[in-house]
């Protein structure tokens, strides 16, 4: 995101490098951790900060909060072809989880919703018309899923930044 100071007309540009969530160990989200990267070639600078809740950066007269989180995609390979699939919540299913419905199959085609509730996975693909599933994790083998092979490449998740001046 690109940032203008209208005083001096000052270019910076603020970018998301990395985003993790620490965990305890029964799985419950302990800190939610933003490494950012500040760079402005008007201000000769190039820096990476990192806030965590509770713990924001001040810089330049800028606080930025870490704020939430969330499963934006995932990128899947069905029949040797990479799909970025975007997520969105379904509070209807449960507290943070995201998913989306799909159509898979190679000769009959049939619709199912995908759900992911962290950042590890796993994926699971459940059949609509019985809501059978299956669990599947980053870069495991492939698995057939009416007749269309299914992996998972990759899991996004995003960061809720809040920017006060």
């Amino acid at each position: 995101m690109d940032l203008v100071n209208e005083s001096t007309n000052s270019k910076a540009n603020v970018k998301l490098v990395n985003f993790s969530i620490e965990r305890e160990s029964d799985g419950v989200p302990k800190q939610f951790i933003s490494k950012l990267n500040f760079s402005s070639e008007d201000l000769n600078l190039n820096e990476i900060k990192t806030t965590k809740v509770n713990h924001p950066i001040r810089f330049k007269g800028l606080t930025i909060y870490q704020a939430d989180w969330a499963i934006s995609n995932v990128v899947l390979e069905i029949d040797n072809i990479l799909y970025q699939l975007q997520l969105k919540e379904i509070p209807e299913i449960g507290n943070q989880v995201w998913g989306v419905l799909i159509e898979l199959g190679s000769e009959t085609k049939k619709n199912f919703l995908l759900t992911i509730d962290n950042e590890n996975g796993p994926l699971k693909i459940s059949n609509i018309e019985n809501f059978s599933g299956i669990n599947l994790y980053t870069n495991d083998n492939p698995i057939e899923v009416n007749s269309s092979r299914v992996s998972l490449k990759k899991i996004i998740p995003s960061s809720g930044l809040i920017i006060k001046k």
